[in-house]
């Protein structure tokens, strides 16, 4: 099974897992501190009713097993990152270092951020807006 996220910028992703959806908020209270709102989603029934209590138990089952696992690997980095700012020994940090997918996430949305800068300077972009 392929884990799907979407990445809602900047501090938000719905994540697809084997056996339910996770919603998740991350919500930066200060350098030190972040408040972290999370919600699981069943998958949705073939027919549109309620999940069976199988159906429900998968869901708790998988979402315990991230839980256990991803979540805390990814809150323990953050919260390291945090305390290290105030140090002041580095300026900038690298979330997800091997992580491809957040580069790639980033580096597309710069450069579609240039492209838009570019296109909204150009002639064309100013005469559509006056016609």
């Amino acid at each position: 099974m392929v884990t799907l996220v979407n990445r809602i910028f900047p501090f938000t992703s719905v994540t697809r897992l084997a056996q339910h959806y996770g919603v998740s908020f991350a919500e930066p209270e200060s350098p030190t501190r972040t408040r972290y709102f999370n919600y699981r989603l069943t998958l949705p029934t073939v027919d549109g009713g309620e999940p069976s209590d199988e159906a429900l138990a998968r869901a708790k089952k998988d979402a315990a097993f991230l839980s256990d696992t991803g979540n805390q690997e990814d809150a323990k980095v953050v919260s390291d990152i945090q305390a290290a700012m105030s140090s002041g020994a580095n300026t900038h940090y690298r979330f997800g270092r091997f992580e491809s997918a957040i580069h790639h996430l980033h580096s597309n949305l710069a450069r579609y951020l240039e492209r838009l800068d570019e296109f909204e300077k150009s002639e064309s972009f100013v005469k559509d807006l006056i016609s």
